[in-house]
């Protein structure tokens, strides 16, 4: 069977890091030729090893017309061909999807769009949900992950980090030597990815040198020449607006990074921690999980389906209109707001079990891990992939 992967795989964003795995899965599965065709959905580019750009430009270089085409990608760049089964992936945030009768953009009236494909692949049940209640009526698969957990896994060197892994001279500074670390990635001006509420939330609910702050993040365009500047002068304003100037430390890293970096990132944060307003699939939580850090999450959308009380800490919340965040989302779609005195004592209670016994949550980890590893790594994933890719060819065979 020929397959066809249209999307982006070089992009600075999750969908392209997600592509990247997927592509991973997809070489697994037998008797599957697999093409390539990239459609940029971002100006600012990843750095990728060689390897992987000889790869992809092997796949890309294939010609003909495929059996089965993935759209993995917004379904405003959706393309329709006679004889080709066509599948759209894509995954979604809160309670319903864009249409015409909130944007009055054709690009963003997804159900229409979706309906014209063969079937439907998503990564979380809150999105399939979300699908069907906008008016979707194509059969909707559930596709998880992949995470590479050969990458993201504990013991790999930390990412060289001046302040938090080492001093300005790269002298290391010993993991004993640090407070505990909350990690959270994501951009420090997006609404959804709440990273204002989480910032003011460490801030305020903890004195200094009880916890350190380790922010992936960005500000606006993340080409801007003077990230690092934007970012503190954010993080300055938020402080100022809770009067509490002299909170814990927060550290941040506005630099792009590749997926290796990235997994090394990880091996310095102790607990991942993330208010979220919701996620399609959060592959930096999927990711910390599978490098061992605990994982702090607002306990609604995607993390519902892998971050239980025994592999984590879901938090609390009450849904709300996404009236705060910019376009696509409008006012008919509702989201999470994490309750922040729940995720204040659940994080105290952390703190005091790690003081008294610090192997206190090793289990935790370790099966935080199997989760990944069993559901969501590249190997799992290929599984899923194998078998309904049988199923489409005896859709087209005309045996079911």
């Amino acid at each position: 069977m020929r397959v066809e992967l249209v999307t982006d795989v070089s992009s600075a964003s999750g969908y392209s890091s997600h592509a990247r795995a997927l592509i991973q899965s997809l070489l697994l599965c037998p008797d599957i030729d697999l093409m390539l065709r990239v459609n940029r959905g971002s100006r600012v580019d990843a750095p990728l090893n060689q390897e992987d750009q000889e790869l992809y430009q092997k796949l890309a270089g294939k010609t003909g017309k495929p059996d089965v085409r993935i759209h993995f990608e917004l379904p405003g760049f959706y393309t329709f061909e006679d004889d080709v089964y066509t599948i759209g992936f894509t995954v979604w945030e809160t309670t319903r999807i864009p249409g015409a009768s909130v944007s009055g953009e054709n690009s963003w009236n997804w159900p229409p769009l979706m309906n014209k494909c063969d079937e439907i692949w998503t990564s979380c049940t809150e999105s399939m949900g979300a699908f069907e209640r906008s008016g979707v009526n194509r059969p909707i698969h559930l596709i998880t992950g992949p995470v590479d957990t050969d990458l993201f896994q504990p013991g790999k060197d930390e990412l060289l980090i001046n302040g938090l892994t080492c001093e300005p001279n790269k002298n290391p500074i010993p993991k004993e030597g640090r407070p505990t670390v909350l990690g959270f990635i994501g951009s420090i001006d997006d609404k959804r990815k709440n990273a204002k509420e989480l910032i003011t939330w460490m801030t305020t609910q903890f004195p200094r040198g009880s916890i350190l702050g380790l922010l992936k993040t960005y500000a606006g365009n993340m080409q801007d020449p003077n990230q690092k500047k934007r970012v503190q002068d954010i993080i300055n304003d938020y402080r100022s607006g809770c009067r509490m100037v002299r909170g814990p430390e927060l550290v941040t890293v506005t630099e792009i990074l590749t997926d290796e970096e990235v997994a090394s990132l990880m091996q310095s944060m102790d607990i991942y921690v993330s208010f979220s307003r919701g996620e399609g699939l959060d592959l930096p939580t999927l990711q910390a999980m599978a490098c061992g850090c605990l994982v702090l999450h607002t306990n609604w959308g995607a993390t519902t389906d892998y971050l239980t009380k025994d592999v984590g800490f879901p938090i609390g919340y009450i849904m709300e209109p996404c009236t705060e965040m910019a376009a696509p989302y409008w006012g008919d779609q509702w989201c999470a707001r994490v309750h922040q005195y729940q995720a204040s004592s659940v994080m105290s209670q952390i703190l005091q079990k790690q003081r008294e016994n610090a192997d206190a949550f090793n289990q935790m980890r370790v099966d935080a891990r199997q989760v990944v590893v069993d559901r969501y790594s590249v190997p799992a994933v290929a599984r899923q992939l194998e078998a309904r890719f049988k199923e489409i060819s005896e859709i087209r065979s005309g045996s079911t």
